[in-house]
């Protein structure tokens, strides 16, 4: 199956499978590393600059259905994409959609913050 997947796709899968089995043994030792990888907001004390590329290949650990859609739907719309614009192309998409993705996830954190503190005023 891997042998037909153009390689953007294939390597995105990998990373993304490695980290997933990582997260799962490093976990019973103790080491955390959705909590040291995943997004976190701007202005926390645990988010670090390299969370913003890191958390593209992280998925939770209690919802292996997470992994599996996220995973299918790379290889079935990832795949077909990646042939028709090409690589380069492709992993732009790829990673502007990442970018954004983590822009928006904080522009809702913020605004979640300021309804809660316009409620309590």
């Amino acid at each position: 199956m891997l042998n037909n997947l153009p390689q953007v796709t294939k390597n995105i899968l990998i990373l993304n499978i490695v980290f997933f089995v990582a997260t799962f043994i490093l976990k019973s030792q103790g080491i955390d590393l959705i909590s040291s990888f995943g997004a976190h907001y701007v202005n926390s004390p645990l988010f670090k600059p390299y969370q913003i590329i890191t958390y593209f290949f992280m998925h939770s650990n209690t919802d292996f259905l997470h992994i599996v859609f996220n995973m299918l739907l790379l290889v079935m719309f990832g795949a077909h994409l990646e042939r028709i614009w090409g690589p380069k192309r492709f992993f732009l998409f790829y990673f502007a959609c990442g970018i954004g993705a983590f822009a928006l996830y904080n522009a809702i954190g913020v605004w979640e913050i300021m309804e809660l503190k316009s409620q309590l005023t």
